[in-house]
């Protein structure tokens, strides 16, 4: 009975080496792929030939788990490999290959079985996006919980919903720090990172804030693009467009949205479209285009500019809304990091949904 089990095991494993190859490496887990690619028993060599006959999404994978000191060794690889035309791709990976069943048979790995590749790929599109900073604190709390109970109790199941919550990261904090924790040998080591996103998570808030709050006052006084541009530019010198660019990019603009994560060059730009409308159309155009949008900052803002409030009584009450924005964020990237100790400490799930949830009163 034991031995056709095995056989059983035995078999779903060269199915799915037969039926995906090296691209199974985007259907397994994090730890996993850190315990594959930073292992000894697999080459440098071996990791350049996959990622060059890999998909991109393959290549992703495989780039986000190596340490840096693999990484270069990774790089030399890729630099022989172009000089050496001699090295039989085919033949390597199919070594890979066998190395992964010897170290699933061992053990070392879980390799996911074809049924939850199946599972993954049909509700892929299906998996709600996990944005720390959009989606509401108790949603956050409901999932990380559930990735935490997931990763204690781990299985063959459990790793599937792990790659899902995984490929559903959309923020940057996320994606940068959650890894770590299947990377790093030292819980230091991820603080340490996290002090650093923070800081630069926090100083980038804080200067959209600013941009915002200026360039509102700046409309109230119907001033023109390139004036507004040129205040812009004062506060942050790194723009990399120009005035004749801006102008030509604002005019194809279709009611933008201000927000604190889309890239600077759209940020700009946003502005500097009420900037535009509000010194053609005067201030009572831009009402209509921020209508359901009262809850951002920016929109609150103008809301107020629009109704006549002094502009002073707008600064303290934009001032009083940024603080609580600041202490929003910084609540977030905590129960983030927080849930990064439960999944490297293996906390009881329970534990971890009292320690988040505590984030609620705040």
């Amino acid at each position: 009975m034991s031995n056709r089990k095995n056989m059983s095991e035995e078999q779903k494993e060269l199915d799915v080496i037969s039926k995906y190859g090296i691209e199974i490496i985007k259907f397994m887990s994090i730890h996993c792929l850190c315990s594959i690619f930073n292992s000894p028993r697999v080459s440098p060599i071996h990791i350049a030939l996959i990622i060059n006959n890999a998909s991109k999404e393959v290549q992703n994978c495989i780039n986000d788990v190596l340490i840096d000191v693999r990484r270069v060794a990774v790089k030399k690889a890729i630099n022989h490999l172009q000089q050496n035309e001699q090295i039989n791709s085919d033949v390597v990976i199919k070594q890979f290959l066998n190395n992964l069943r010897d170290m699933s048979a061992c053990g070392s790995i879980i390799l996911p079985e074809v049924d939850y590749i199946t599972k993954y790929i049909q509700n892929k599109e299906e998996s709600i996006d996990f944005d720390l900073f959009k989606l509401p604190k108790p949603a956050i709390i409901r999932r990380l919980v559930e990735i935490t109970r997931h990763v204690r109790y781990c299985d063959t199941n459990n790793i599937f919903e792990i790659n899902v919550f995984f490929n559903s990261l959309k923020d940057d904090f996320s994606r940068k720090i959650i890894p770590l924790v299947f990377q790093s040998e030292s819980w230091d080591i991820i603080l340490d990172a996290y002090k650093q996103e923070l800081n630069k998570i926090l100083k980038h808030y804080r200067m959209r804030l600013k941009i915002m709050f200026e360039t509102i006052v700046n409309i109230s006084k119907l001033v023109n693009v390139e004036s507004m541009f040129q205040i812009i530019k004062e506060m942050q010198p790194k723009i990399s467009i120009d005035i004749k660019t801006v102008i030509d990019k604002i005019k194809e603009l279709t009611i933008p949205m201000i927000d604190f994560n889309v890239s600077d060059e759209d940020f700009i730009l946003s502005l500097l479209y009420f900037t535009d409308i509000a010194k053609n159309n005067g201030l009572l155009s831009c009402e209509k285009l921020l209508q359901n949008r009262e809850s951002s900052y920016f929109s609150k803002g103008m809301m107020m500019v629009i109704d006549g409030i002094d502009i002073e009584d707008v600064r303290c009450v934009l001032k009083n809304y940024g603080h609580n924005i600041m202490i929003d964020i910084r609540i977030r990237m905590r129960m983030l990091i927080k849930f990064c100790e439960a999944l490297y400490k293996l906390h009881n799930p329970r534990l971890t949904e009292r320690i988040l949830s505590s984030f609620l009163y705040f």
